[in-house]
């Protein structure tokens, strides 16, 4: 799954994609909660799809990220880190755009602010507690 990470240093993000973001150094991933349980359903209860249906601009959502080795490097064992991304851009209900709300604690480079671009499919959670 290609999925496009932007971050700026002056943490000035532009959903649009201005001239002011550069891209990272891809060191994680995204991860399809779908996918990744396909044949074992007790491991993961996705949100319903009238949950995702009802998305807004500033909703929080959990997601999984993965980090990936380092290029040429093999062996090394992916550590997963859910972290809550707030949505930015619903245009596309399948390619959501959000921002990390904090730094990750165990993958390098993700940072606070970063732009990230994840599907339905890798929604761990929903945070209804914004809507109330």
């Amino acid at each position: 799954m290609h999925i496009n990470i932007y971050f700026s240093d002056n943490n000035y993000i532009n959903p649009e994609g201005s001239s002011l973001l550069s891209t990272v150094s891809k060191t994680f991933q995204v991860v399809d909660m779908v996918a990744r349980t396909e044949g074992n359903p007790f491991l993961f209860t996705p949100p319903p799809p009238n949950a995702i249906d009802k998305l807004w601009l500033g909703a929080n959502v959990q997601l999984l990220f993965e980090s990936l080795p380092p290029e040429g490097i093999q062996g090394e064992e992916p550590v997963t880190e859910k972290l809550w991304v707030t949505i930015t851009n619903l245009t596309n209900k399948e390619m959501i755009k959000g921002i990390l709300n904090l730094d990750a604690t165990v993958i390098p480079n993700l940072k606070s602010r970063t732009l990230i671009e994840f599907t339905p499919n890798s929604i761990l959670d929903i945070d209804f507690w914004d809507a109330v």
